[in-house]
């Protein structure tokens, strides 16, 4: 006797589809251009609504039903970011690729000129070197990314020896502080920075080396040897390239990694409780003082009426602070792509007089 055929389940009932997207994680903390740009690929524009797409993440159980709805402006606005930032960083690869060896080649055509003025040829180099500057500072402009400038005027003091104090948030600073001194006369072409020794290794490390900045390491290992060496750099390159401002970010790295430390340091040592900067660090500003003031007899700087005398020798410190919209700093990243919507950066100068300020290190005034 033959057994009865199964029966047949009952077909499911038909569902109208979706058009669907899963990702390999959640994207709920991506910067909202960037979770549009990852769904762009694949999205189907059938079988959905005229002006709404959904799109769900089914990685790791209970997450099968999640989703969100993007709607026709958010794609088209992803593409655009997409498009954009494309376009941007190709820009700036050709920049680098023709503006960097051009700068390289031009200088060994002008080793002879090194060897019979040496003054012409570090001239020449500065002002080369303000170009590739303003290039870099072109790219947050072309972003919608621009720069509101307060407190005292810095062009008055652009020809004197200065040290300029900058607080440090993100890799973006650097370029914020680019765009800024381009108006400053020649100020950027007499320069010397201070920066963190990777940067020697990056596509703009082979300038700095060329320019003469120093590349210092980080860490208690390499401290004391690195103040030895930025007090022979200075000796060495300082004066002799006819350098004026030197700059530098006493904090010692950016604010998010500094600010723990920094407060608790503060709370231990009844210090004031920074949230927006930390307390800087010494080190390097110590030893700029100690070997580019002019040393002079009992702080006497002004002549019977009060007028200050100019003397050879640091004579000015520059206290920048760079503030941010709503604190959130922009990245070297932001500055190329331009991914984030156009904003205007605050920063705040403050001249003081070495001479006047008393600065005093390990008990003895310095200038």
């Amino acid at each position: 006797m033959r057994s009865p055929a199964p029966r047949a389940e009952p077909a499911a009932a038909p569902t109208a589809p979706r058009a669907m997207i899963s990702v390999r994680k959640p994207a709920s903390s991506w910067p909202s251009g960037f979770r549009q740009l990852m769904f762009i690929p694949v999205i189907s524009l059938s079988n959905c609504p005229d002006d709404q797409f959904w799109v769900t993440n089914n990685i790791g159980p209970g997450r099968g039903g999640r989703g969100m709805a993007m709607n026709r402006k958010e794609i088209q606005h992803g593409s655009w970011i997409l498009m954009k930032g494309t376009i941007r960083f190709l820009f700036m690869v050709i920049n680098n690729l023709v503006a960097i060896p051009s700068y390289v080649l031009y200088l060994i055509v002008l080793q002879p000129l090194k060897l019979l003025n040496s003054k012409l040829f570090w001239h020449v180099e500065g002002i080369m070197f303000k170009w590739l500057l303003a290039m870099v500072s072109s790219w947050g402009w072309t972003a919608g990314y621009t720069v509101v400038e307060w407190g005292d005027d810095v062009k008055a003091i652009t020809e004197d020896e200065t040290m300029v104090l900058v607080n440090h948030q993100a890799t973006g600073d650097v370029c914020t502080l680019m765009m800024c001194l381009q108006d400053k006369g020649t100020v950027v072409c007499h320069m010397m920075w201070l920066m963190e020794y990777v940067f020697k290794f990056t596509n703009f490390g082979v300038v700095s080396l060329i320019h003469g900045d120093f590349f210092i390491r980080q860490g208690k290992a390499h401290r004391d040897q690195q103040l030895i060496l930025l007090r022979q750099h200075l000796e060495k390159y300082y004066r002799s390239r006819d350098r004026k401002w030197i700059v530098l970010f006493p904090e010692g790295g950016f604010l998010r990694k500094r600010q723990e430390t920094s407060q608790s340091f503060a709370k231990k040592n009844n210090l004031p409780f920074l949230k927006h900067v930390t307390l800087p660090r010494q080190g390097a500003t110590e030893v700029i003082l100690q070997t580019l003031c002019a040393q002079h007899e009992n702080g006497a700087v002004g002549d019977a009426n009060g007028a200050v005398e100019k003397q050879k020798g640091l004579q000015w410190v520059i206290d920048i602070t760079i503030a941010y919209h709503k604190a959130k700093p922009i990245d070297i990243q932001t500055w190329i792509i331009g991914y984030r919507e156009p904003t205007i950066t605050h920063v705040h100068y403050r001249i003081l007089l070495i001479s006047l300020t008393g600065i005093v290190v390990n008990g003895q005034r310095q200038c």
